[in-house]
């Protein structure tokens, strides 16, 4: 998918095609500890709801290599998600390439992605932002697999504002790196709850 730039910081719509797949890419500082959660949390959702989304991730500050952090592997294996043969990518143009949203872990990484293509003005949110808009908007009925994508990210930028009322503890994900397994406990528990709310108007889970 080609990159037009964005008009007058305006979000181009139209960008994502019916039919293709809606393209995530998660972003924190290392991809070592929240991008790694972020990134297989949300792949088993995809899983979980049939959704025709890909997800990748990387960091701002990231050393290419690194297998995702101990504590976050340990977690995702309690859920039955194996992260064997993964290994972190530093955040570059290139990545972002092709990317229809972009999660980031900080509101400073989301300004970063921003300035390295203006495309992704207006889609490129705090994943705890992101949750908090999604839950201001209700769709009538359950959106298609197609759908989901597209509209969440219209209806994020419409109420945009709403975002000054939301405390500022609450818009960035802590980093967990150099925490207790608890603290990483709770980043995970936090990037779920997350996920919820931004899905809940798509596709149900299908569960066998």
């Amino acid at each position: 998918m080609s990159h037009e730039p964005a008009t007058h910081g305006q979000p181009t719509w139209a960008g994502h095609r019916s039919g293709e797949d809606f393209n995530v890419v998660v972003v924190c500082r290392a991809n070592h500890c929240r991008s790694p959660l972020m990134e297989f949390l949300l792949r088993q959702q995809i899983e979980l709801r049939s959704l025709n989304w890909t997800v990748t991730s990387a960091g701002t500050e990231a050393r290419p290599g690194q297998r995702v952090h101990p504590f976050a592997a340990e977690i995702l294996a309690e859920r039955e998600i194996p992260t064997h043969g993964w290994v972190s990518r530093a955040l570059t143009p290139s990545v972002l390439d092709g990317a229809d949203l972009v999660l980031t872990a900080s509101e400073d990484q989301r300004q970063l992605v921003e300035s390295l293509d203006a495309y992704l003005v207006g889609r490129t949110f705090p994943l705890l932002q992101f949750a908090y808009l999604a839950r201001s908007v209700h769709s009538a009925r359950r959106l298609a697999a197609a759908e989901l994508g597209p509209w969440l990210i219209q209806e994020s930028y419409r109420r945009r504002k709403r975002l000054e009322n939301l405390p500022v503890g609450q818009r960035d994900l802590e980093d967990p790196m150099g925490r207790s397994m608890n603290r990483f406990r709770r980043c995970a528990q936090l990037i779920s709850d997350a996920y919820a709310d931004v899905l809940a108007s798509g596709p149900p889970v299908r569960w066998g």
